[in-house]
């Protein structure tokens, strides 16, 4: 008989790496959009285990600052996308992913790169998805892309935690 509490899940894979989501509240079904997306974009790539998370708190979210400006603060309501992958060839596999491109696309509309040259929105989101996934980019020398809507922009912040753990199924 196990011993394990039955809210605790065992994962097999010895890299897990949490996302943090503070999601727009002005962003329609925000939460159900983002579980779908999740699930049907990230959910189905090879050797990756996917878990997200629903907010246990207040489902009308907190307030935030956006782009660290103090007169820029919007309701956001935070979820997790905890992310495992067997072995460091796995997470190689899913960074090369087209469906992890497909879900930065969506993600991460609306912002872009402090200084970009680029004269297009697309070209600004390409540039933006591209530093985001080389994590050439801190997350100071990102802003909003005015061009989007507050309605268009599901992602207004995040906290990253990346794992290297030794996993076993419980007796």
């Amino acid at each position: 008989m196990s011993t394990t509490p039955p809210s605790v899940i065992i994962a097999t894979g010895n890299i897990i790496q949490a996302v943090h989501y503070d999601l727009s509240l002005e962003y329609p079904d925000v939460l159900g959009t983002f579980e779908r997306y999740a699930g049907r974009l990230l959910g189905t790539i090879p050797k990756t285990g996917l878990i997200i998370t629903r907010p246990l708190h207040d489902p009308r979210g907190h307030k935030v600052e956006v782009a660290g400006k103090k007169d820029h603060e919007k309701r956001v309501v935070r979820i997790t996308k905890i992310t495992i992958w067997q072995d460091t060839a796995a997470r190689a596999a899913y960074l090369e992913h087209p469906n992890l491109i497909s879900w930065c696309e969506w993600i991460l509309n609306g912002w872009r790169l402090v200084g970009s040259a680029k004269e297009t929105l697309e070209e600004r989101r390409h540039e933006f998805i591209e530093a985001v996934l080389s994590g050439s980019s801190a997350p100071s020398e990102w802003a909003l892309d005015l061009e989007v809507s507050d309605s268009e922009r599901p992602w207004l912040g995040e906290a990253l935690s990346i794992s290297s753990v030794s996993c076993v199924a419980a007796p």
